[in-house]
């Protein structure tokens, strides 16, 4: 049951086709550009096969299988080894050298997830997975708009990036997505992670007890600092339904935390909460300002 409540906030999409945007862009851009798609296609492998697993396998046996299947340390050197090999163009210098970064980072993660998912400490394993995807997505939000779609690994992560085009309202919807794809890449893989079909209610609530603070915290974060905004006149209106639903979902975040600590049969009333939460924004908010909020209200799928 907290499953499937919960699903309809969280953004499971798989690869889409690329989607690098030429018309600025020098050959040898464009050629390096492929060259990072190429590399990180492991990654987005990775992407797939968790989401075979954590979002589909039923079997126990069959999810302890195909997790132990997955080499995703490996996967992950792999890519850093391959990404250190090429020279990147001046414009894309920043974006290589910050995801080779996160990489790095990533790689002693994914080994403690995969040793933890060898011994069948699944709830552990999978707060390591998440905490390692979060890293990556935390690099994304900070790449190039260009840099950053050839390096996601899902659409949905794609969604995390820079527009190419202008948003709605200017420097206002600049911020707007900026807040809310930094909130995405510290919420969306840790929720992502404790969807696992085999997950039974006391699992989720310990899952909750482990990466439960660390959502709050990227749920507040975007409460303040949407809340320092100031909008435009045309999309005062929609701003008042934003501020309302962080406060709100901050709030019930709060609550299932403490809950998952101390009373998880409540779990039951505050998952159907939050996705009322968002359904009621969702539907509130203008469809001028999508584009700005869709990584958040709207994702790919």
């Amino acid at each position: 049951m907290l499953r499937v409540i919960a699903s309809a906030f969280v953004a499971t999409a798989l690869l889409a086709g690329c989607t690098i945007e030429t018309s600025d862009l020098e050959v040898t851009e464009e050629e390096y550009l492929q060259q990072i798609e190429r590399a990180v296609k492991p990654l987005k492998d990775t992407t797939e096969a968790f989401d075979r697993i954590f979002q589909k396998t039923t079997r126990r046996a069959t999810f302890l299988d195909g997790i132990e299947k997955i080499p995703y340390r490996s996967r992950i050197i792999r890519v850093f080894r391959e990404i250190q090999e090429v020279t990147p163009p001046p414009r894309f210098f920043r974006d290589q050298r910050r995801l080779l970064r996160a990489l790095v980072s990533m790689a002693p993660v994914a080994r403690a997830a995969e040793e933890l998912a060898g011994g069948e400490e699944i709830i552990k394993a999978s707060a390591r997975y998440a905490h390692a995807y979060v890293l990556y997505e935390r690099a994304l939000v900070l790449h190039s708009s260009r840099f950053c779609l050839v390096a996601a690994t899902s659409a949905a992560e794609r969604d995390l990036c820079d527009p190419v085009g202008i948003l709605p309202g200017a420097g206002y919807g600049d911020r707007l997505h900026e807040i809310l794809a930094r909130a995405s890449a510290e919420f969306t893989p840790r929720a992502f992670f404790f969807l696992a079909k085999i997950f039974d209610n006391e699992e989720v609530a310990r899952y909750l007890r482990s990466v439960g603070p660390a959502q709050v915290d990227g749920l507040a974060m975007a409460r303040n600092e949407i809340s320092k905004l100031v909008p435009p006149d045309e999309f005062a209106a929609d701003h008042r339904v934003l501020r309302e639903y962080f406060i709100n979902v901050t709030r019930v975040s709060h609550q299932i935390v403490d809950s998952a600590n101390n009373n998880p049969r409540r779990l039951f009333t505050l998952f159907p909460e939050t996705q009322r939460l968002v359904e009621r924004a969702g539907g509130q908010l203008s469809e001028s300002i999508r584009p700005a909020v869709a990584v958040w209200f709207f994702p790919s799928k």
